[in-house]
């Protein structure tokens, strides 16, 4: 067969050339004949064959090869520095058309450190930068038997320009080396921060110094990326007002970086206006004391907006200094919320913070004032026919409870861990129908447990509802004051107005009847509003007439016209009780009246409020007991002590009898007490510590069972006159309800057992109240430790009544 010849003469645009031949551009659209080469000839080629190629004179043969410096590259270019310093032919191509080849594929090989940048940065305040450098697979390398940290250098350059980005100074090179690590995968990152030796306006740029290990056989994970550049002024001024400003530092992890909006949830106090010498500090400072918070909101212009004179700061320092000395402790006066709505007002906001320390917050005419719910023997404002309207009063009365709760579970949040905890009574019970309360402001577990306790009291012992609507002066109550009142809703009430005084007899408004073998009560109605009781007995004179035991603290006022005349109300001494009430309603009608709603007043409501020290276990081991704060002080368990669950309470605390014991940071005791547990030991014999002092000598104190005693001392060695001791008769394996009480006031000491008073002694000296005590254990190093189990050791600060540990008792 003949070769077949091929005519492919033509003009053609040349797009490239190698060692191996010279590439066209579709040569076919300009000889067709380029088409019969495929099929026509073996591997789709003609045999070599020497051609004429004759060069267009117009354009120049260029020759473009050189080693260049990189200054950007973008999605469809790459610009180079100067390249026609480097390689003359580039200003060859004006002779090509657009000045440009035709698309031709160079061999591109990159030498030296990858440099990305410049970039401008156009603040003429700069003084520092920050480079956020992020290896989001890690650093490592990996032959597949171990894996190998792989440290990634990498440097920035920092050049001062002007305003129109030109450099005008020196360049500054600063590097940093991201850690590789043999143990994780995990991102790595590292911020280098830059400050330069000028400040102003600059631009930036970063390059890898450490080159990749191409040689290493095995797998190299080493991409570092640039993330971040951060240009900062430095700021002249702290000092901005009302606005407080945060840096949260976060390690560039996956997981943070996914995060599109980041929060941040922190605990943060406010520095506040406080209290110094009864008037306001002229230095803010922090503090969580609800005085100084009140007084903080009252003049704070965006909430009180109220000027001093309108604060009796007196009178709210003094209050909370009560509510202090009476809980015997401060963290009862603290409050710790954050208000983050503004939809509370003014008057909402105070009423939270005091409301949180057991208090009511009143205005006096314009006047802020505090007024603090405890217990107490003193009634306001006496309510009788004289001051309440006729046919308006309504009485319910129930036995049980008034309310149909069960239960309490009161929340709050604990500052050990700032979860939310929740303190549940009764202990043990199974509640179907709780009273759930969620507080504000309450951040420890004796705040918290005196508001349980004080509702769940409630709940318990109010049975008694009284509804009537009074005259003006029950203008001047606040809700949770102490109130008479007497029960208009029966005939034969003894209770009217004061006509006259001669000496200690007064002359009534109404006839009066003392049966025989009687003792009886009057409750007089001072000017103030205030109401004093004095014991009342029969006058020769007539039945309009009594004599007085004493006379009042106050002039009677007899004026009939006066806004608060002398009213009284006349009661047998076995009903007196029943005719307190506690304010819990009020609302103001358009006649100058008030409706009022009150629960009997009942001080089993503030049993609990004396309580010093409660180790609640909610818990199933000693870990969580040690950390979650269910106790009221810091306890820490030493020794194989555990936590049991036995069938008559529960959780309970079980002792060894030698190396086992409970250490309580006390901080500071109260000066009178009272002590109670229940124990179940398994021998009466030896010392056996269940509340004492963390010291055997000096001023030491001790409850403990001693042999077949059960004892209470102050100092030791033990002498006559500063200890009491009783036979113990409670058994062995038997629980049993045990109780000490000491009033510092008259050195009394007393035992109980079972809610029942077995010794007292007069004259006891003090202790002292500096030292931590210890559960299950007295003396040093845990000596005298109890052998047996030991549930809900409390400690209260003052000596309770024989009738309240008979409460205490009954209670479990």
């Amino acid at each position: 067969m003949e070769p077949q010849i091929i005519d492919l003469s033509g003009t053609y645009t040349v797009t490239g050339s190698d060692e191996t031949g010279m590439f066209l551009q579709n040569p076919e659209l300009v000889n067709s004949n380029w088409n019969l080469i495929d099929g026509n000839f073996p591997s789709n080629q003609t045999p070599f064959k020497n051609v004429d190629i004759t060069v267009d004179p117009e354009q120049q043969n260029v020759n473009l090869d050189g080693t260049y410096i990189v200054v950007n590259v973008s999605e469809g270019a790459i610009f180079l520095d100067n390249p026609s310093a480097v390689n003359p032919d580039w200003d060859n191509l004006t002779t090509y058309d657009n000045e440009e080849t035709g698309y031709i594929s160079p061999k591109i090989v990159t030498t030296g450190n990858k440099i990305v940048g410049w970039f401008i940065l156009n603040d003429p305040n700069i003084t520092d930068i920050y480079f956020n450098f992020v290896a989001l697979n890690g650093l490592y390398k990996d032959d597949g038997k171990k894996q190998i940290p792989f440290d990634v250098e990498v440097a920035v350059t920092v050049q001062e320009v002007d305003e129109f980005g030109n450099a005008i100074g020196i360049a500054e090179i600063h590097d940093i080396i991201i850690d590789g690590s043999d143990l994780t995968k995990s991102t790595r990152a590292k911020t280098l921060k830059v400050r330069p030796n000028f400040s102003g306006r600059c631009r930036v740029r970063a390059w890898r110094r450490t080159p990749s290990d191409l040689d290493f056989e095995g797998n190299v994970v080493d991409e570092v990326k640039w993330r971040d550049v951060y240009a900062m002024a430095r700021i002249q001024d702290d000092n901005f007002g009302d606005v407080t400003t945060l840096q949260s530092l976060t390690y560039a992890t996956n997981g943070a970086l996914a995060i599109k909006e980041r929060k941040l949830n922190l605990l943060a106090t406010r520095k506040i206006t406080t209290i110094i010498n009864n008037a306001p500090s002229s230095v803010l400072s922090t503090s969580n004391r609800a005085d100084d918070i009140i007084l903080s909101l009252c003049l704070d212009n965006r909430i009180g907006n109220i000027s001093t004179n309108q604060i009796d700061i007196e009178n709210i320092k003094n209050t909370v200094k009560e509510v202090e000395d009476y809980f015997g402790t401060e963290k009862a006066i603290e409050f710790n919320y954050t208000f983050d709505s503004d939809n509370l007002s003014f008057e909402e906001t105070i009423a939270m913070v005091a409301s949180s320390i057991f208090c009511r917050a009143y205005r006096r005419g314009s006047v802020i004032k505090l007024t603090f719910e405890r217990l107490t023997t003193d009634s306001l404002l006496l309510f009788n026919h004289r001051n309440k309207l006729p046919g308006s009063e309504t009485r319910t009365v129930r036995f049980g409870n008034q309310s149909t709760n069960d239960g309490v579970e009161l929340e709050y949040v604990d500052p050990l861990d700032d979860a939310v905890h929740t303190i549940r009574l009764p202990k043990g019970a199974t509640v179907i129908n709780p009273k759930k309360i969620e507080t504000a402001g309450i951040r420890s577990y004796q705040q918290a447990y005196f508001h349980a306790w004080r509702a769940w009291n409630k709940i318990q012992h109010q049975n008694i509802a009284v509804e009537f609507e009074a005259t003006q002066e029950a203008d001047i109550l606040v809700l949770s004051n102490r109130i008479l009142v007497a029960d208009n809703t029966r005939t034969g009430t003894q209770d009217g107005e004061v006509y006259s005084q001669n000496g200690l007899e007064l002359e009534l408004s109404q006839s009066v009847v003392f049966e025989v073998e009687k003792s009886y009560t009057i409750f007089l109605q001072h000017t103030d509003g205030t109401v004093e009781s004095m014991p009342v007995s029969e006058s020769t004179t007539s039945n309009y007439h009594v004599l007085l035991s004493r006379a009042p603290k106050q002039a009677l006022s007899l004026d009939r016209s006066h806004y608060a005349s002398a009213l009284y109300q006349i009661v047998a001494d076995d009903s007196s009780r029943e005719l307190a009430f506690l304010l819990t309603e009020k609302s103001n009608n358009d006649n100058f009246t008030s409706r009022l709603t009150a629960i009997n007043y009942e001080h089993k409501y503030y049993l609990n409020d004396a309580l010093h020290f409660s180790l609640d276990i909610p818990v199933t081991n000693l870990a969580s007991l040690a950390t979650n704060g269910s106790a009221s002080e810091p306890v820490t368990p030493i020794g194989p002590l555990v936590i049991i669950n036995d069938a008559t309470f529960g959780h309970c605390l079980n002792f060894n009898g030698s190396t086992a014991w409970l250490e309580v940071d006390a901080n500071r005791l109260p000066a009178s007490y009272t002590k109670t547990a229940w124990i179940n030991t398994q021998k009466v014999t030896g010392s056996q510590g269940i509340i004492c002092s963390d010291t055997g000598s000096g001023a030491a104190e001790a409850f403990r069972l001693a042999g077949n005693w059960l004892e209470v001392s102050h100092g030791w060695p033990t002498t006559e006159g500063n200890f009491l001791r009783t036979p113990y008769n409670g058994g062995v394996d038997v629980w049993n309800f045990v109780c000490a009480t000491y009033d510092a006031a008259t050195g009394t000491v007393k035992i109980f057992l079972n809610g029942v008073e077995l010794a007292s002694l007069v004259g006891v000296q003090q202790r002292d109240l500096t030292l931590d005590y210890l559960v299950g254990a007295f003396g040093g190093s845990g000596s005298n430790t109890f052998d047996g189990q030991i549930y809900d050791p409390q400690i209260y600060s003052r000596a309770l009544t024989p009738q309240e540990i008979e409460i205490v008792f009954n209670s479990y």
